[in-house]
């Protein structure tokens, strides 16, 4: 990305939103899957969980679109990844007016109007404050004792 910086198609602003968004975002994944483990679910399994929780998250605004208001997308969007970097990286084009398949299956800018954040701050933000309350609450839980040899073995 940081050639697209030094061609000149995105601004270092810019670029320094959408690496601290993904950053979070990966703190939110290992955050996530750290308090599932923690609460002695599987590792396997705890990526699992956390796989189809964060692709629900990711794409609500395919499938949920249809059955919420206006006002609870104006409240979901500014703190959700992808809708936050398509704001930062709108002169590249807004995705709900591309075509393809997902222009097809949302109703956001069609059924429901609504605007994207011109920042990521909000996202990175949420995203920083739930991975931390994941990591504070899994350090709450009484710790596994378990060997390297049994967990080997689990393997």
């Amino acid at each position: 990305m940081l050639a697209a910086v030094a061609g000149g198609v995105i601004g270092l602003g810019q670029w320094v939103q959408l690496y601290l968004l993904a950053l979070s975002g990966a703190a939110l994944l290992a955050g996530g899957i750290h308090l599932l483990t923690a609460m002695r679910i599987n590792r396997w399994i705890a990526g699992a969980i956390k796989l189809v929780a964060t692709f629900t998250w990711l794409l609500w605004p395919v499938w949920l679109s249809h059955y919420i208001t206006a006002g609870t997308v104006d409240r979901l969007t500014p703190i959700h990844a992808l809708l936050a970097a398509n704001g930062v990286l709108q002169h590249l084009g807004l995705w709900t007016e591309q075509g393809g398949v997902a222009y097809h299956l949302t109703a956001l800018n069609q059924d429901i109007p609504h605007t994207l954040p011109h920042h990521a701050w909000a996202a990175i933000a949420a995203q920083t404050i739930v991975a931390a309350m994941a990591v504070v609450l899994s350090w709450q839980l009484p710790q596994r004792k378990t060997d390297n040899a049994q967990v080997n073995a689990a393997d």
